[in-house]
Protein backbone atom coordinates (compact mmCIF):
# COMPACT_ATOMS: atom_id res chain seq x y z
CA UNK A 1 0.00 0.00 0.00
CA UNK A 2 1.58 3.47 -0.85
CA UNK A 3 1.40 6.33 1.16
CA UNK A 4 -1.90 8.97 1.30
CA UNK A 5 -1.76 11.48 -0.44
CA UNK A 6 -3.38 15.07 0.47
CA UNK A 7 -6.96 15.10 -0.35
CA UNK A 8 -8.23 17.06 -3.46
CA UNK A 9 -10.54 19.70 -3.97
CA UNK A 10 -14.06 18.20 -4.18
CA UNK A 11 -15.20 18.60 -8.06
CA UNK A 12 -18.65 19.81 -9.69
CA UNK A 13 -20.67 16.33 -9.79
CA UNK A 14 -20.59 15.86 -13.51
CA UNK A 15 -23.63 13.27 -15.27
CA UNK A 16 -22.75 10.02 -15.13
CA UNK A 17 -21.48 8.77 -18.56
CA UNK A 18 -21.30 5.44 -21.05
CA UNK A 19 -19.19 3.06 -18.79
CA UNK A 20 -15.78 2.52 -21.34
CA UNK A 21 -13.88 -0.16 -21.10
CA UNK A 22 -10.81 -1.07 -18.90
CA UNK A 23 -7.92 0.28 -20.09
CA UNK A 24 -4.31 -0.70 -19.00
CA UNK A 25 -2.96 0.25 -15.55
CA UNK A 26 -0.87 3.47 -16.18
CA UNK A 27 2.05 3.61 -13.99
CA UNK A 28 1.66 5.63 -10.82
CA UNK A 29 2.45 9.20 -11.19
CA UNK A 30 4.68 11.55 -8.84
CA UNK A 31 2.42 12.51 -5.83
CA UNK A 32 1.62 16.19 -6.28
CA UNK A 33 1.52 18.94 -3.63
CA UNK A 34 -1.50 19.24 -1.23
CA UNK A 35 -3.62 21.43 -3.08
CA UNK A 36 -5.66 24.28 -0.67
CA UNK A 37 -8.79 22.74 0.54
CA UNK A 38 -12.04 23.18 -1.58
CA UNK A 39 -15.66 23.85 -0.34
CA UNK A 40 -16.98 20.70 0.48
CA UNK A 41 -19.22 19.75 -2.59
CA UNK A 42 -22.53 17.89 -2.73
CA UNK A 43 -22.22 14.13 -2.64
CA UNK A 44 -23.01 12.83 -6.09
CA UNK A 45 -24.22 9.58 -7.04
CA UNK A 46 -21.74 6.40 -6.57
CA UNK A 47 -20.20 5.63 -9.89
CA UNK A 48 -19.65 1.75 -10.36
CA UNK A 49 -17.08 0.01 -8.41
CA UNK A 50 -13.59 -0.04 -10.79
CA UNK A 51 -11.22 -2.70 -10.90
CA UNK A 52 -8.81 -3.15 -8.21
CA UNK A 53 -6.04 -1.57 -9.27
CA UNK A 54 -2.50 -3.16 -8.46
CA UNK A 55 -0.74 -3.21 -5.00
CA UNK A 56 1.33 0.05 -3.84
CA UNK A 57 4.45 -0.23 -1.99
CA UNK A 58 4.76 -0.45 1.71
CA UNK A 59 4.26 3.12 3.84
CA UNK A 60 6.21 4.10 6.38
CA UNK A 61 5.28 3.16 10.09
CA UNK A 62 2.81 5.57 11.65
CA UNK A 63 3.82 6.96 15.18
CA UNK A 64 3.42 4.90 18.35
CA UNK A 65 -0.17 5.10 19.17
CA UNK A 66 -1.22 6.99 22.67
CA UNK A 67 -1.14 4.76 25.91
CA UNK A 68 -3.91 2.26 26.66
CA UNK A 69 -6.02 2.43 29.56
CA UNK A 70 -4.44 1.04 32.92
CA UNK A 71 -5.31 -2.91 33.15
CA UNK A 72 -7.26 -4.20 35.81
CA UNK A 73 -5.07 -5.02 39.10
CA UNK A 74 -2.89 -8.20 39.31
CA UNK A 75 -3.78 -11.37 41.86
CA UNK A 76 -2.14 -10.66 45.07
CA UNK A 77 1.24 -12.72 45.50
CA UNK A 78 1.90 -15.42 47.92
CA UNK A 79 2.91 -13.85 51.46
CA UNK A 80 7.11 -13.64 51.70
CA UNK A 81 9.73 -15.17 54.64
CA UNK A 82 9.52 -13.31 57.97
CA UNK A 83 12.20 -10.93 57.98
CA UNK A 84 15.08 -11.30 60.51
CA UNK A 85 14.54 -9.46 63.87
CA UNK A 86 15.39 -5.90 64.77
CA UNK A 87 17.79 -5.07 66.65
CA UNK A 88 16.20 -4.04 70.45
CA UNK A 89 14.58 -0.72 71.12
CA UNK A 90 15.79 1.03 74.28
CA UNK A 91 14.15 0.30 77.56
CA UNK A 92 10.93 2.43 78.21
CA UNK A 93 10.69 4.38 81.23
CA UNK A 94 10.07 2.49 84.83
CA UNK A 95 6.68 2.41 85.54
CA UNK A 96 4.21 4.14 88.30
CA UNK A 97 4.93 2.17 91.42
CA UNK A 98 1.65 0.12 92.06
CA UNK A 99 -1.02 -0.20 94.78
CA UNK A 100 0.39 -1.37 98.07
CA UNK A 101 -0.95 -4.42 98.47
CA UNK A 102 -2.67 -5.76 101.61
CA UNK A 103 -1.58 -6.17 105.22
CA UNK A 104 -0.23 -9.81 105.57
CA UNK A 105 -1.77 -12.17 108.19
CA UNK A 106 -0.75 -11.74 112.06
CA UNK A 107 2.73 -13.20 112.94
CA UNK A 108 2.20 -15.99 115.89
CA UNK A 109 2.52 -14.42 119.49
CA UNK A 110 5.56 -14.46 120.69
CA UNK A 111 7.21 -16.65 123.66
CA UNK A 112 6.10 -15.73 127.24
CA UNK A 113 8.93 -14.08 129.18
CA UNK A 114 10.02 -15.25 132.24
CA UNK A 115 8.54 -13.94 135.70
CA UNK A 116 10.18 -11.10 137.29
CA UNK A 117 11.34 -11.61 140.91
CA UNK A 118 8.50 -10.89 143.48
CA UNK A 119 8.43 -7.54 144.99
CA UNK A 120 8.61 -6.90 148.78
CA UNK A 121 5.72 -6.53 151.01
CA UNK A 122 4.62 -3.56 151.95
CA UNK A 123 4.35 -2.87 155.94
CA UNK A 124 1.01 -3.69 157.57
CA UNK A 125 -1.21 -1.28 157.80
CA UNK A 126 -2.94 0.08 161.76
CA UNK A 127 -5.95 -2.37 162.37
CA UNK A 128 -8.90 -0.34 162.65
CA UNK A 129 -11.82 -0.65 165.13
CA UNK A 130 -14.51 -2.91 163.97
CA UNK A 131 -17.79 -0.96 163.24
CA UNK A 132 -21.15 -2.41 163.61
CA UNK A 133 -22.34 -4.76 160.84
CA UNK A 134 -24.38 -2.55 158.10
CA UNK A 135 -27.40 -4.39 156.10
CA UNK A 136 -25.92 -5.96 153.34
CA UNK A 137 -26.62 -3.67 150.32
CA UNK A 138 -27.39 -5.00 146.61
CA UNK A 139 -24.25 -6.08 144.45
CA UNK A 140 -22.90 -3.12 142.25
CA UNK A 141 -21.91 -3.11 138.68
CA UNK A 142 -18.58 -4.39 137.85
CA UNK A 143 -15.93 -1.74 137.41
CA UNK A 144 -13.71 -1.52 134.41
CA UNK A 145 -10.50 -2.81 134.21
CA UNK A 146 -7.69 -1.25 135.09
CA UNK A 147 -4.85 -0.72 133.41
CA UNK A 148 -2.08 -3.16 132.52
CA UNK A 149 0.68 -3.10 134.92
CA UNK A 150 4.54 -2.30 133.79
CA UNK A 151 6.40 -5.65 133.00
CA UNK A 152 9.07 -6.67 135.54
CA UNK A 153 12.81 -6.69 134.89
CA UNK A 154 13.76 -10.20 133.62
CA UNK A 155 14.91 -12.78 135.82
CA UNK A 156 18.74 -14.19 136.17
CA UNK A 157 19.57 -16.88 133.52
CA UNK A 158 18.89 -20.34 134.65
CA UNK A 159 21.63 -23.15 135.34
CA UNK A 160 23.00 -24.35 132.41
CA UNK A 161 21.30 -28.05 130.96
CA UNK A 162 22.82 -31.04 131.50
CA UNK A 163 24.75 -31.85 128.06
CA UNK A 164 22.83 -33.91 125.59
CA UNK A 165 23.53 -37.51 124.44
CA UNK A 166 26.12 -37.61 121.88
CA UNK A 167 25.50 -37.91 118.44
CA UNK A 168 25.70 -41.07 115.67
CA UNK A 169 28.89 -41.45 113.99
CA UNK A 170 29.15 -39.45 111.02
CA UNK A 171 30.10 -41.71 107.28
CA UNK A 172 33.85 -42.42 106.78
CA UNK A 173 35.67 -39.97 104.48
CA UNK A 174 37.45 -40.30 101.56
CA UNK A 175 40.75 -41.68 101.54
CA UNK A 176 43.80 -39.30 101.42
CA UNK A 177 46.33 -38.53 99.22
CA UNK A 178 49.07 -41.77 99.59
CA UNK A 179 52.12 -39.92 101.52
CA UNK A 180 56.02 -40.00 100.38
CA UNK A 181 57.07 -42.73 102.45
CA UNK A 182 56.95 -46.40 100.46
CA UNK A 183 58.94 -49.76 101.08
CA UNK A 184 60.16 -52.47 98.93
CA UNK A 185 61.60 -55.96 100.20
CA UNK A 186 63.68 -58.60 98.84
CA UNK A 187 63.59 -62.06 100.34
CA UNK A 188 65.57 -65.53 99.74
CA UNK A 189 64.24 -68.13 102.06
CA UNK A 190 66.11 -71.09 100.81
CA UNK A 191 70.04 -71.49 101.32
CA UNK A 192 73.01 -70.00 99.85
CA UNK A 193 76.30 -71.92 100.28
CA UNK A 194 78.82 -69.55 101.41
CA UNK A 195 82.83 -69.84 99.97
CA UNK A 196 86.19 -68.30 101.78
CA UNK A 197 85.32 -65.27 99.54
CA UNK A 198 82.17 -62.89 99.51
CA UNK A 199 79.48 -64.83 97.55
CA UNK A 200 76.24 -63.08 96.83
CA UNK A 201 73.38 -64.10 98.70
CA UNK A 202 70.31 -61.70 97.73
CA UNK A 203 70.06 -58.65 95.41
CA UNK A 204 67.12 -55.51 94.74
CA UNK A 205 67.62 -54.98 91.14
CA UNK A 206 66.47 -51.79 89.37
CA UNK A 207 65.48 -49.29 92.72
CA UNK A 208 64.12 -46.39 90.98
CA UNK A 209 65.78 -42.90 92.12
CA UNK A 210 65.28 -41.48 95.60
CA UNK A 211 66.56 -41.35 99.21
CA UNK A 212 65.97 -45.29 101.44
CA UNK A 213 66.69 -46.26 104.37
CA UNK A 214 67.74 -49.71 103.82
CA UNK A 215 68.56 -52.74 105.80
CA UNK A 216 69.39 -56.47 105.49
CA UNK A 217 69.79 -59.55 107.54
CA UNK A 218 70.70 -63.34 107.22
CA UNK A 219 71.33 -66.13 109.15
CA UNK A 220 74.45 -68.42 108.93
CA UNK A 221 74.51 -71.82 109.74
CA UNK A 222 77.82 -74.04 109.17
CA UNK A 223 77.67 -77.29 107.54
CA UNK A 224 80.92 -79.04 109.28
CA UNK A 225 82.98 -77.83 112.03
CA UNK A 226 86.76 -78.60 110.50
CA UNK A 227 88.88 -76.25 112.46
CA UNK A 228 90.85 -77.64 115.50
CA UNK A 229 88.92 -75.34 118.29
CA UNK A 230 85.42 -76.03 116.46
CA UNK A 231 85.05 -72.09 115.96
CA UNK A 232 84.67 -70.27 112.57
CA UNK A 233 83.99 -66.84 111.41
CA UNK A 234 81.16 -65.31 108.70
CA UNK A 235 81.35 -61.54 106.95
CA UNK A 236 78.66 -60.04 105.81
CA UNK A 237 78.03 -56.70 103.90
CA UNK A 238 74.92 -54.30 102.59
CA UNK A 239 76.28 -52.70 99.62
CA UNK A 240 74.09 -49.77 98.42
CA UNK A 241 76.68 -48.58 95.47
CA UNK A 242 78.96 -45.60 95.57
CA UNK A 243 80.92 -46.47 98.38
CA UNK A 244 77.94 -46.54 101.05
CA UNK A 245 78.29 -50.00 102.56
CA UNK A 246 77.39 -51.73 105.98
CA UNK A 247 79.07 -54.30 107.15
CA UNK A 248 78.71 -57.48 109.93
CA UNK A 249 80.99 -59.91 112.00
CA UNK A 250 80.31 -63.06 113.81
CA UNK A 251 82.82 -65.50 115.22
CA UNK A 252 80.61 -68.67 116.66
CA UNK A 253 81.22 -72.39 117.30
CA UNK A 254 77.93 -73.78 118.29
CA UNK A 255 75.84 -71.37 117.91
CA UNK A 256 73.77 -69.62 114.55
CA UNK A 257 74.33 -66.50 113.78
CA UNK A 258 72.09 -63.82 112.60
CA UNK A 259 73.43 -61.02 110.89
CA UNK A 260 71.70 -57.10 110.42
CA UNK A 261 72.95 -54.40 108.65
CA UNK A 262 71.50 -51.08 107.87
CA UNK A 263 72.91 -48.06 105.55
CA UNK A 264 71.09 -45.02 103.81
CA UNK A 265 71.21 -43.56 100.02
CA UNK A 266 70.00 -41.60 97.63
CA UNK A 267 69.67 -42.69 94.31
CA UNK A 268 70.55 -39.90 91.04
CA UNK A 269 69.55 -42.71 88.94
CA UNK A 270 68.32 -46.72 89.33
CA UNK A 271 70.51 -48.14 91.42
CA UNK A 272 70.80 -52.00 93.09
CA UNK A 273 71.52 -53.48 96.46
CA UNK A 274 73.38 -55.88 97.54
CA UNK A 275 73.55 -58.70 100.10
CA UNK A 276 77.22 -60.49 99.92
CA UNK A 277 78.58 -63.47 103.06
CA UNK A 278 81.72 -65.36 103.42
CA UNK A 279 82.86 -67.55 105.84
CA UNK A 280 86.02 -69.27 107.19
CA UNK A 281 84.26 -72.53 107.26
CA UNK A 282 81.18 -74.57 104.98
CA UNK A 283 78.27 -72.51 105.41
CA UNK A 284 74.60 -71.68 104.41
CA UNK A 285 72.74 -68.32 104.49
CA UNK A 286 69.07 -68.95 104.77
CA UNK A 287 66.25 -66.84 104.96
CA UNK A 288 67.98 -63.50 103.73
CA UNK A 289 66.18 -60.54 103.01
CA UNK A 290 66.88 -56.42 102.22
CA UNK A 291 64.39 -53.80 103.07
CA UNK A 292 64.38 -50.37 101.07
CA UNK A 293 62.08 -47.96 102.43
CA UNK A 294 61.61 -44.37 100.53
CA UNK A 295 61.92 -41.03 102.47
CA UNK A 296 62.00 -37.47 101.66
CA UNK A 297 65.50 -37.63 102.46
CA UNK A 298 68.48 -38.69 103.97
CA UNK A 299 71.46 -37.34 106.09
CA UNK A 300 74.93 -39.13 106.72
CA UNK A 301 77.39 -37.68 109.05
CA UNK A 302 80.87 -39.02 110.09
CA UNK A 303 81.22 -38.63 114.07
CA UNK A 304 83.89 -39.42 116.29
CA UNK A 305 82.63 -40.60 119.28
Amino acid sequence: MGLTGPQGPQGVPGSQGVSGSQGLPGSQGVPGSQGVAGPQGAVGPQGPTGPQGPQGLTGQTGSQGADGPQGPQGLTGPTGPQGPDGPQGPQGPTGAAGPQGPAGPQGPIGATGAQGPQGSQGATGATGATGATGATGPQGPAGPAGAQGLTGPQGPAGATGPQGAAGATGPQGPTGPAGTSSAREVYRDGNQLLATTDTVVATMSNVPTGSYAISAKTIVEPVTIATGDGSYRVFCTLDAGGGVIDRAEESRSEHIPTLGMQVTQTFAATGTIVLRCRSTEPANARVSKIVAVKVDSVTRTAVSG
